[in-house]
């Protein structure tokens, strides 16, 4: 695997709380029913950028008309 620097962007608690205008209460929500993919790091949770683009997109809800 040959992971170039500068090409993951990982986020925080606080960022993801913060990029999807929701409390840290519900990103832990989010996490204990694994409904967000997340890595563990030592007693830190980290989310990969990029993964939660396709978390946003994935729960996207057309509307009707």
């Amino acid at each position: 695997m040959n992971i170039e620097k500068n090409t993951i962007e990982f986020l925080n608690t606080n960022d993801l709380a913060e990029l999807l205008k929701i409390s840290k209460t519900s990103v832990y929500r989010l996490i204990s029913r694994r409904l967000i993919p997340f890595y563990k790091i030592g007693h830190n949770i980290r989310f990969e950028k990029s993964d939660v683009l396709k978390f946003i997109q994935q729960n996207c809800i057309n509307s009707i008309c």
